[in-house]
């Protein structure tokens, strides 16, 4: 305000009763409580954002698919798969059944590299051992990995027979 000749402070943040009281600028409890605010919501927003998965994945039983008996005498179930690359990087990944000794994915064709913001689609069949089919609709846990890691845990239905035998 020096090189326009007008006193200092003529332009600020200030109430009227601020200004004709030449009162000082003070922090009250109102701009307090946003301020609150504000770092609650940004504090929440950085650990959405620090733990969010690098995919999003779907595991979903083919409709209408009954559960088929392999030569082997294991069950499996088609599934439709898709899953979503959130990540800057090429991603391969592999599939792994967590929370079933002896079971399998295998995914139909070839195997799965998404680029960076990619979206794939594929088909896959989960193969359980008979022994670890005990209902008619089983809860399974499938891994998706890049490499080594972990990225995400996905929870389907594995549909069986019942009691565990197949019908004749």
């Amino acid at each position: 305000m020096d090189s326009v000749g007008l006193p200092k402070g003529l332009v600020r943040y200030a109430s009227e009763d601020e200004i004709s009281a030449k009162k000082p600028f003070t922090f009250n409890l109102r701009m307090k409580a946003y301020t609150a605010v504000l770092l609650v919501l940004v504090g929440a927003l950085t650990a959405l954002i620090a733990t969010r998965s690098e995919t999003r994945t779907t595991f979903l039983r083919t409709p209408g698919m009954l559960f088929q008996e392999r030569p082997d005498g294991r069950i499996s179930n088609l599934y439709a798969l898709k899953v979503a690359n959130k990540t800057p990087r090429e991603l391969p990944l592999r599939f792994e059944l967590l929370d079933v000794e002896g079971g399998e994915v295998m995914v139909v064709g070839k195997p799965i590299v998404l680029q960076p913001g990619e979206l794939a689609s594929s088909e896959a069949f989960l193969i359980l051992p008979r022994e670890a089919v005990t209902t008619t609709k089983n809860r399974v846990v499938v891994g998706v990995f890049s490499g080594d890691k972990l990225l995400e845990k996905v929870k389907t239905n594995f549909l069986g027979p019942i009691n565990g035998q197949a019908p004749r």
